[in-house]
């Protein structure tokens, strides 16, 4: 079973940029995926975040990269603007892709390298919008369960 080690290193990597840009140390006002479009801008990935409507709605957002460079797609169904619970994970798992250097808008022949792509954009996402270090002062600082549950993370507005 793979650790994810490598995903959660560049996770903390980029969620210290977004903190120390921001000055969010806390859970309470840690909430990167408001903005992770502004820290894409800020740390020099090279690197457009466009909406688009794909035809099959069941994919929520696409990442490649060709002559023009590298783009992060996302479905319009998200509903960026009004805050759908879905567009900040769709987002950092997307960035995860191109982080990870993952091979960006080019099909699969093996359905497993598929799953051990998308699993590792899955953890690298959770780490980014959840990291530990973050979790970890709060339980220092005796945030409670109820602040936890609390936070748009569990209401699933990521």
């Amino acid at each position: 079973m793979k650790s994810f080690e490598n995903e959660i290193e560049k996770a903390t990597e980029l969620s210290k940029q977004y903190r120390e840009l921001t000055r969010h140390n806390s859970l309470a006002t840690y909430n990167i995926s408001k903005s992770i479009d502004a820290l894409v801008r800020n740390i020099d990935l090279d690197l457009e975040i466009y909406f688009f409507s794909f035809m099959d709605k069941r994919i929520l957002g696409h990442s490649m990269t060709d002559k023009f460079g590298t783009t992060i797609t996302l479905n319009t169904l998200l509903e960026y603007k009004n805050n759908d619970p879905r567009t900040g994970f769709t987002l950092a798992h997307e960035l995860g892709h191109v982080v990870l250097g993952h091979p960006l808008g080019i099909s699969f022949p093996d359905l497993n390298s598929v799953k051990g792509y998308e699993r590792s954009a899955n953890v690298f996402a959770a780490n980014l919008l959840m990291p530990f270090e973050v979790i970890v002062s709060q339980i220092q600082e005796g945030f409670t369960q109820k602040e936890y549950l609390q936070h748009p993370v569990f209401r699933f507005n990521l």
